[in-house]
């Protein structure tokens, strides 16, 4: 299931740990709007709460390039 929410909704999915994988496309292109939500917006944020591993960087055409992070609860136990 892929999700294409907007900063909250991106935020409360990973704070209720339903997020296994993070794909980012940064474009080279600079907004700089402080009226601009982020991507991952969680009342309280959500720092000490998840954790994301680098997965895989590849380059797109145009300049982009796509991120791939694995997520994981930190206080989740070893298995």
């Amino acid at each position: 299931l892929m999700l294409e929410g907007g900063g909250l909704v991106n935020g409360a999915f990973l704070a209720a740990s339903l997020v296994d994988e993070l794909q980012i496309l940064m474009a080279p292109a600079l907004d700089a709007d402080p009226n601009v939500q982020g991507i991952v917006v969680h009342p309280g944020g959500l720092a000490g709460s998840c954790e994301l591993s680098l997965a895989s960087i590849i380059p797109r055409e145009h300049g982009l390039v796509q991120l791939t992070y694995t997520v994981s609860r930190k206080d989740a136990a070893p298995s």
